[in-house]
């Protein structure tokens, strides 16, 4: 089956835009084996794919700006989108102090500790998650919060 027959035959993904990306790149893939085509095709697609859902989401953004009333909310589902944008284990996001004069922690996750302070989640925020010091003992942390 020549690489023109392939294009037209098979289909890559479901989105239209995906599927025409990936149809013109397999054109250019006539020299190489069917397995390294696939695997190529799959991590464009998924690539690809990941890049509309990241689209989806900032547009999700784009639209709470306008409409979100709850600020802490708002920053929230901005830190946490950041995160999945940047695959991050966490994220904080600071605030100019009412002097001007500093910054203060306005909302901080961490998934790996399953640590969620600040935005629009009820939780004490007068102190930060314990953290195990080099001897082993465990101590609160002080943070103060905007």
């Amino acid at each position: 089956m020549s690489a023109q027959e392939i294009t037209t035959t098979m289909k890559y993904s479901d989105h239209p835009i995906v599927q025409k990306l990936l149809e013109e790149i397999v054109s250019h893939l006539t020299d190489l084996s069917a397995d390294r085509t696939d695997r190529i095709i799959g991590l464009i697609r998924s690539f690809t794919e990941n890049q509309l859902v990241h689209e989806k989401k900032l547009t999700r953004i784009g639209s709470a700006l306008s409409s979100e009333r709850n600020l802490d909310a708002l920053l929230e589902m901005i830190v946490v989108e950041a995160m999945s944008f940047t695959n991050a284990d966490g994220g904080t996001l600071y605030i100019k102090t009412p002097d001007d004069r500093g910054i203060a922690f306005k909302i901080m996750r961490t998934k790996s500790l399953n640590f969620a302070m600040g935005g629009d989640v009820e939780r004490d925020h007068r102190s930060g998650p314990a953290i195990a010091l080099d001897d082993g003992v465990q101590r609160p942390v002080a943070v103060r919060f905007a």
